[in-house]
Order: structure tokens, then sequence, then C-alpha cells
């Protein structure tokens, strides 16, 4: 059997963390497969046999594959002391500093062959070398969607985003957004909202709400009757965990056009990319109006 090594930061359980554990669920029918971190790893994700990495003590990857999931994790020392049948780096921000600073540790001034992985064609195009395309899409094992209750035709449409509780992580154009469309009697879930309070605190049919644990996702999805997506101008997603769970719910997603995510969303029965504030207020209004049209 083979003998498979991941190696991520594990330390904020957030997105990439949640991407390394589904590639750990993916490949662990087949093969014998190992996770690793150089700090504790987080407490949400103790329920996965995430060991720490003690150079000194001689504990680390050895032998096998080893995959280092994200151009930012952090290679020690022991790295150059053993060997490994194959060495993966999954790439996975626009980052391109971060890209070549990993490379060249990994390389170790060419003795080491490392092949590229891309979590989408977006990042592949950025660095312009070749590789792989391996979307990180949430594994069955762990993302079980929850079904949804039928809708009664006297509850309010509900559109929902959810994501870390975090200013940077929202559009300033989407408040905007927001307000229009709760004074048109839909209601707007924010999940990792509270960070809105000041421009969207006191506003009717607005739930400002803490980010949602991930295990909680599935169960969240349930609430909403579409999905929007979009995050800050200065904050370009290589891809993003959130939308691909939600279309493993079969929400309907309004999602901006950019992102490595914006390449599954294309392709996505319910998938909806907008350019424009107006165009956003357009698709969810006509989801609304499709939806209040079911029998």
């Amino acid at each position: 059997m083979e003998t498979i090594h991941i190696i991520a930061p594990f330390i904020n359980a957030n997105g990439d963390d949640w991407c390394a554990i589904d590639m750990y669920l993916r490949l662990h029918d087949n093969a014998e497969v190992f996770l690793w971190c150089e700090q504790m790893p987080h407490t949400d994700l103790a329920v996965y046999p995430i060991r720490n990495i003690k150079a000194y003590q001689e504990v680390a990857p050895s032998g096998g594959s080893l995959y280092i999931y994200g151009s930012s994790t952090t290679i020690g020392s022991w790295y150059d002391q053993v060997k490994f049948k194959r060495i993966v780096l999954m790439h996975n921000q626009f980052d391109q500093d971060a890209f070549y600073r990993s490379m060249h540790r990994l390389v170790l001034d060419g003795k080491r062959e490392v092949e590229i992985n891309y979590i989408s064609e977006m990042i592949r195009d950025t660095i312009g070398l070749p590789g792989e395309i391996h979307y990180p899409l949430p594994n069955p094992a762990k993302f079980k969607p929850v079904v949804r209750q039928e809708r009664k035709r006297n509850l309010p449409f509900t559109v929902g985003r959810i994501g870390a509780d975090s200013i940077g992580k929202h559009h300033y154009h989407d408040i905007d957004i927001y307000r229009e469309l709760a004074q048109n009697d839909i209601q707007v879930k924010i999940f990792g909202g509270t960070c809105l309070a000041t421009w969207l605190g006191n506003q009717a049919n607005i739930e400002l709400l803490p980010a949602v644990p991930h295990h909680k996702v599935p169960a969240t999805h349930a609430l909403l009757d579409c999905f929007y997506y979009r995050t800050s101008a200065h904050n370009k997603d290589a891809f993003s965990i959130e939308v691909a769970e939600a279309i493993a719910s079969k929400l309907p997603i309004v999602c901006f056009n950019d992102g490595g995510h914006t390449e599954i969303v294309s392709g996505y029965e319910k998938g909806f990319l907008f350019e424009t504030e107006q165009e956003a207020l357009n698709l969810i209004l006509g989801l609304r109006a499709a939806n209040t049209e079911e029998p």
C-alpha cells in the first residue's frame, strides 16, 4: 500500500486546512495516509489524526509521497534529512512570491524534483508553469448536505453568505446590496457578519451572525434559498471552499465573477455569475420570483 504524507498549517481550521483534510479523506481508503503539521493543530481538527513534527525526536514525514498543502506551509530542517519517492506542492494562492519561496525551499538547490498541483486554472495561469488542476471539492465523507424542508409560501425568500467574521472578507459595495435586498422583503443572513454591525446593525430583514463552525455549515445551508458570495476587492480568492460547499448542498449561487471558484460555478446548473451590483440584485430577485412560482 502506498504511503502518503500531507503537511499543512492546520492552525486556523480555515478553508485551506479543511481542503487538506478533504484530500486526506479522499486518499486514505486506498493508501496509508499521514497528516502532519509544524505546530499544534486547531482544536476543531482534533478528530483527525494530525501528528506534530518533532524533528529532534525523529518524528517527521519520511518515504513515500509528500504533499505540501499550500505555498505558505512551513517546511522545517527535517526535510533536508529525509527522502521521498514523490514531492507535490499544492499551490493555492495568487501570491507568486510565496510560490517561488516554497519551490526554492523544496528543490534543495536542484537536488529534488517537485511536482506542482494547482487548485484552479486561474492560479496555474498566474504562475505560468505546467501542473495538474485539482479543485478542492468537499469530501462526502465529511460534508453531508442536510435535506431542506419544503419552503412554506408565507416565509420570506432568504439569501445567505458564509465566511470568516472579518471586515477584510467583505466587499464594501455588498452593504448596499444587502440593504436593497432587505428593502425588497428578502431576508438576509450574513454568517460571519457581526463585523458589519456599524453599517447594518439596525437594518430590518438583515441578521448579522457569527461565523459558522465548519461542522454546522450543511445545516446552515438548509436555512437558505440562495447563497451569495463576493469578497473584498483587495482579497481575491484562489478558490472558495464556501462556494464549493454551497454547490454540494445544491443551493442556487449568485457569485461575483472573480476567483478560481468561478470555474466550477460557471458549469453548475444553479450557478450565476455577476459583474455589477445591479446584475447581482436582478439575479437574486429573479430567483425569488421563480421560487415563488414553484407549486
